[in-house]
């Protein structure tokens, strides 16, 4: 596949949207159609420079090799392959050194040294004169800015992005725990000082299907988002980890008239996430499968191994197999043998769910007028029960970059010392499950 070669004076309005360990996010609106999108550039995780990352053709095939066959297409965004002079991108990367509230209005004025001097730029112009070749990076739909089409909407755009991590119970030999693997390693996590306290989120809550204990998981996060939670209000992000907001302070920007409650949010994203929208005011509650939750959850149980026997497995594998495997090709192009107990197609199963288990739903929502029936009866509108309130909606899964086996070592690791802090003193959580019903 060849990289479409980005022109950045045909964009505008330039913004810096965020960024992760191995990435920055920039966003920009096309000049011609107004669309907005995302560029998700590479960036080293040592220093925090763009880097360019040559695993990008790599993530868009096995999206549509590997994601696409089991996941379906209905909430998959693929994302596509672009590349940037190196000289426009030391511009563009002066982006993330301004708060995510400035929108820079065209390519030029980012190339105003008086304005933005190139110190800014968190890739320099001489790494840029350095290379010799065209950088890439994947381009997707601003999933913060998306324009849902409908009658009577009102209000502004909520986008909320939520990592739902690994949604069963796996009691794994070695590992005699009453704890979800999610839950194993932010104990892990907060004994090592990654976080002052440990929350109250536990996935098995999200995935139960059960209204009572999802609202209890969404609540959770609001309360303390850790790195599972972030809220966007037309594209800017108002809460998250490194600043959050009051309830209070949430529901007066979500609903500035009014007309609902943080509880009715709460209940849109329950629904919605569950699949469970259509004729919501009839129909029992519970997880759909069909719904974003219940194809994350189908996804994630092609891993039928858990951490520890995935790294007795590999530990199994000759050594000229964990050399193949080391490349990231062999992940990639390898077909999904779903029958087969042999260590290495177990593995490759449990690799292919370890990138589900880590995967981000990007939901935004809209508030909408009931009194046109046919819209709250559409795709992609959910009535709350017992109230007047309706909401359009769209939904996506993005972050699948393919996990590896060096991610496996890493995290057996991690998940054998959550297990022997929880072990040698105890911790005050309740447990996720019982380990006396556990029929997995």
């Amino acid at each position: 596949m060849i990289a479409s070669l980005v022109d950045p004076t045909l964009f505008r309005d330039f913004c810096f949207r965020g960024e992760g360990r191995a990435n920055i996010v920039i966003s920009a609106k096309c000049v011609k159609s107004g669309r907005r999108i995302v560029w998700r550039i590479g960036k080293d995780r040592k220093t925090g420079a763009v880097a360019a990352d040559p695993r990008n053709q790599l993530i868009v095939d096995y999206i549509k090799q590997q994601i696409v066959p089991l996941m379906g297409r209905k909430f998959l965004l693929v994302p596509r392959l672009v590349s940037f002079r190196p000289s426009d991108l030391h511009y563009i990367a002066k982006l993330p050194s301004l708060p995510a509230t400035v929108k820079v209005t065209d390519f030029e004025c980012l190339k105003d040294e008086k304005e933005l001097p190139a110190s800014l730029s968190v890739f320099p112009m001489r790494m840029a004169e350095a290379l010799t070749s065209f950088v890439d990076a994947l381009e997707m739909a601003d999933l913060t800015r998306i324009e849902k089409k409908g009658r009577g909407l009102h209000g502004p755009r909520i986008t909320v992005e939520i990592k739902p991590k690994q949604g069963f119970a796996q009691l794994q030999a070695g590992a005699p725990v009453p704890y979800c693997n999610n839950c194993i390693f932010q104990i892990e996590k907060c004994h090592a000082g990654n976080f002052e306290t440990m929350y109250d989120f536990c996935p098995l809550d999200l995935f139960s299907g059960d209204l009572r204990r999802m609202r209890r998981a969404i609540r959770a996060l609001i309360r303390d988002p850790h790195r599972n939670l972030r809220v966007f209000v037309e594209g800017a992000l108002v809460h998250s980890d490194e600043e959050p907001l009051a309830d209070a302070d949430l529901e007066s920007i979500f609903f500035p008239n009014r007309h609902a409650e943080l509880d009715h949010f709460v209940d849109a994203l329950c629904y919605i996430l569950a699949g469970a929208t259509r004729n919501a005011d009839s129909a029992p509650f519970s997880l759909h499968d069909d719904g974003v939750l219940g194809r994350i959850l189908a996804a994630q149980r092609q891993d039928t191994v858990g951490i520890l026997r995935a790294f007795e497995l590999w530990q199994s594998l000759p050594e000229e197999v964990q050399t193949e495997l080391k490349s990231p090709t062999a992940l990639y192009f390898n077909g999904l043998d779903i029958e087969s107990m042999e260590p290495r197609a177990l593995l490759l199963r449990y690799l292919l769910a370890a990138t589900v288990k880590d995967c981000s739903i990007m939901l935004t929502l809209r508030a909408m007028d009931t009194d046109t029936r046919a819209d709250v009866n559409q795709e992609g509108v959910i009535k709350l029960p017992g109230t007047s309130l309706a909401f359009a909606y769209h939904v996506s899964v993005v972050d699948l970059d393919p996990k590896t086996p060096k991610n496996l070592i890493s995290s057996q690791r991690r998940f054998l010392d959550g297990v022997k802090i929880i072990q040698a003193k105890g911790v005050s959580r309740p447990p996720c499950f019982d380990p006396f019903e556990f029929n997995e």
